[in-house]
C-alpha cells in the first residue's frame, strides 16, 4: 500500500455505466494538481482561466495530497526512471485520492511512460486521458467542448469520439493527441448541486 493510500484509506469505486444509464455528476468540481513546478504551474494557470469557470467550484493544490474534485487536472512530468522526485506515490494513489472519475495527466509524456507509470485498473475506475502533445492552445478548447457537450447530457464517451473521431481526420489538428482510458464509462454533467 502506497504511502498516500495508507495516509486517506482505501476506498473504492466501481459502477456499470451504459450510455442509457451513464453516470450523472450533480455540480460537478474540477482541481488542478502540480507536482512538476514552474513549468506546471504555467501550464496550470492558463488551464485553470480556461476550464475553471464551467464547473460549480475550482481546487488548486502545489503538491500532495490532491484536492478533492470530480474532475482532475495532474501537472506531472512522468520520470521514465522513477516516481516524481521525493513522492512515494504511484499516478492511481493520487486520482483515487482524490476521489476523481475523470483525470487528465496535463503535461506531456512518452506513451511508454504512462503504460509503466499508471499501470492496471485499480480498485478505483476512472476514466484517464493521458496526453502525448498538447498542441499548444488546442489543448484547453479541446477540453472545454468536451465538457460543454457533458453539462449537455450528452456522456463523456460520445463527447470524445465526436470530437475526437478514430482514424484520419482533419479535426485532429484542432486537438491534443492523447489516449483515453475509460475505465469509468459514461459520466454526464449536471449544473444543479444535489
Amino acid at each position: 500500500m502506497s504511502l498516500l493510500s495508507k495516509l486517506l484509506g482505501r476506498r473504492s469505486w466501481s459502477v456499470h455505466t451504459t450510455l442509457d444509464r451513464p453516470l450523472e455528476i450533480h455540480g460537478p468540481t474540477i482541481g488542478f494538481l502540480n507536482l512538476s513546478g514552474a513549468a506546471g504551474a504555467r501550464l496550470l494557470e492558463a488551464d485553470k482561466c480556461a476550464l475553471g469557470p464551467l464547473f460549480s467550484e475550482t481546487r488548486v493544490s502545489n503538491g500532495l495530497p490532491p484536492p478533492h474534485c470530480d474532475v482532475l487536472f495532474i501537472y506531472w512530468k512522468l520520470n521514465p526512471e522513477a516516481d516524481a522526485p521525493g513522492l512515494a506515490v504511484f499516478p492511481r494513489d493520487v486520482i483515487r485520492a482524490a476521489h476523481a472519475y475523470i483525470a487528465v495527466f496535463a503535461l506531456e509524456n512518452d506513451s511508454k511512460v504512462y503504460i509503466e507509470h499508471i499501470g492496471k485498473r485499480s480498485d478505483w475506475g476512472a476514466n484517464i486521458v493521458m496526453v502525448l502533445d498538447r498542441n499548444g492552445d488546442k489543448f484547453a478548447g479541446f477540453f472545454a467542448r468536451l465538457f460543454a457537450a457533458m453539462f449537455e447530457n450528452q456522456s463523456m464517451l460520445m463527447a470524445w469520439i465526436q470530437l475526437a473521431p478514430q482514424g484520419p481526420s482533419p479535426k485532429h489538428a484542432e486537438m491534443p493527441s492523447s489516449i483515453l482510458t475509460a475505465e469509468a464509462g459514461h459520466i454526464t454533467f449536471n449544473r444543479r448541486t444535489r
